[in-house]
């Protein structure tokens, strides 16, 4: 019980850190880990003795090949502040690349303007008759490499352009950003949050794209029909849609990019960011499945599909590709060296904070397995430890974690930090892909005013309090719902 009590004080130390204390994520989540390691060796083990010892009483193990006696060290006591430095550590191994990447991948798509030609293309491709789906599709795609607000600024302007010349659907237009962007924001890698889950649990990242692509598309469908009912029952202030936020740089900027009527640069060249990457990782997982006995019996190739098919490899290349194509249409327009300098680094300054967050969330994570919880949990109780149990667990606590503190990123990667020693107690009679969607569709629910999005929506929209409660924190539970309801059945039927 001692261990399920250190627990509860490590989350709640989370928690209150940032409802209450208004301390910074990334800061909350290192305090929260430095109580949970500072009180589990008072309570759960004692440092070993390092005292040192006579050479004539170490013990000492003789090889029989060299007849060598070698004196077996005395073993070595970690501080607190080393276990959490190595813990950090090695959570940046997994996912710090990968992060920062994809954050220079989003800014080439945003500044050299191949995300609005990517917008045109699917709008073209869907008709001018479809334009709302068309902008659900558009906001779903770019909000993986790029962050839910950036997205909501880039299509704003278009939603509102849309509305005014088609005398109406503000509402369903806005809407149908919104489902888009969030869903893909919890279930599609590179996106930082179900990165790091996928790396907790062990899921390949061209497993967590393609499933989460498949759950996503199916929520963010739902969220899109509720968006149509709010646009016939919910009336927005006209007066209010250009009001507020309307006039500010970034989204003036996002405008101009959006009445571009014809951006200097071909669909293939734009989206060429976006698909390598996911054709390497996922190739080279077909590869690994389809050609698994040759791969394996040849070391050379293992090591060629193994780094091209690795994520961090991927985005690697992917960025690359960007800061060409960024260089290139910079040189076609008045855009300095300095400017792809400028943000750039703004890029990796946003980056670098999320990779913060994510790393110390997997230092929490770690603090909590080294701690015992998984063994805590299955004595107290055992039916969390049931296959569909664990699915319920990760979904009902990412949701609770959500409401109480807001951001979805801190609730997926406090919930992994709980379940990860969970799923290798038991054996699963499905994939672990699973597990890790539950976690994302549980960071929809309970999106309310503790949320940074919930005010951004409000304020850039011209929507009430009530109003945006209404749309954005309802569409978000319902989705949500949906996702988790379609990741069981999945799970049931397709194992």
């Amino acid at each position: 019980m001692i261990v399920l009590i250190i627990a509860c004080i490590g989350v709640a130390t989370v928690l209150s850190s940032i409802l209450w204390m208004k301390v910074h994520p990334f800061l909350a989540l290192v305090l929260g880990s430095l109580v949970v390691l500072g009180l589990q060796p008072l309570t759960i083990q004692e440092p070993p003795d390092v005292t040192p010892q006579p050479a004539a009483i170490q013990e000492s193990l003789t090889d029989p090949a060299s007849s060598t006696t070698v004196v077996k060290p005395a073993p070595e006591y970690e501080t607190i502040t080393q276990r959490l430095s190595s813990a950090i550590a090695d959570t940046f191994k997994k996912i710090g690349l990968s992060i920062l990447m994809a954050s220079i991948v989003g800014v080439c798509l945003l500044e050299s303007g191949a995300a609005v030609r990517i917008v045109q293309a699917i709008q073209g491709t869907f008709g001018g008759k479809r334009t709302l789906p068309a902008l659900s599709v558009s906001s779903f795609i770019l909000a993986i490499p790029v962050y839910f607000d950036t997205v909501f600024y880039l299509l704003l302007p278009l939603a509102k352009a849309f509305s005014k010349k088609r005398g109406g659907d503000y509402l369903l237009s806005v809407m149908a950003i919104i489902v888009g962007a969030t869903m893909a924001h919890s279930l599609v890698p590179p996106t930082p949050g179900p990165l790091l889950v996928a790396s907790q649990l062990g899921v390949p990242i061209g497993t967590m794209m393609l499933a989460g692509g498949i759950v996503g598309s199916i929520a963010a469908a739902c969220g899109y029909a509720y968006g149509v009912w709010c646009n016939k029952h919910i009336t927005i202030d006209q007066s209010l849609i250009d009001e507020g936020t309307a006039n500010t740089k970034s989204e003036l900027k996002a405008e101009a990019k959006i009445q571009w009527e014809a951006p200097p640069m071909s669909f293939t060249f734009a989206i060429f960011p976006l698909a390598v990457p996911a054709f390497l990782i996922a190739g080279g997982e077909v590869a690994k499945s389809i050609f698994e006995t040759q791969i394996a019996a040849s070391p050379a190739w293992s090591r060629v599909v193994d780094t091209v098919s690795d994520a961090s490899f991927a985005l690697c290349i992917a960025a690359a590709i960007g800061l060409m194509q960024l260089r290139y249409q910079c040189s076609r327009r008045t855009d300095s060296s300095k400017a792809i300098s400028t943000w750039i680094s703004k890029s990796l300054s946003d980056g670098g904070m999320i990779l913060l967050l994510t790393c110390a969330g997997g230092a929490f994570g770690s603090s909590l397995k080294q701690l015992g919880i998984a063994d805590a949990i299955a004595s107290h109780f055992p039916a969390v430890l049931t296959p569909f149990g664990l699915l319920w667990l990760s979904f009902i606590l990412t949701a609770i974690i959500r409401g109480a503190q807001g951001s979805a990123t801190v609730a997926m990667i406090t919930t992994v930090g709980v379940v990860s020693p969970l799923v290798q107690s038991i054996e699963l009679p499905f994939n672990m892909v699973y597990v890790a969607l539950a976690i994302g569709c549980g960071s929809k629910p309970l999106a309310w005013m503790n949320d940074s999005g919930f005010w951004q929506v409000c304020a850039m929209t011209g929507m009430t309090t009530k109003q945006t409660l209404q749309t954005f924190s309802a569409a978000l539970t319902i989705m949500g719902l949906v996702g988790f309801a379609v990741t069981l059945v999945g799970a049931w039927l397709i194992p």
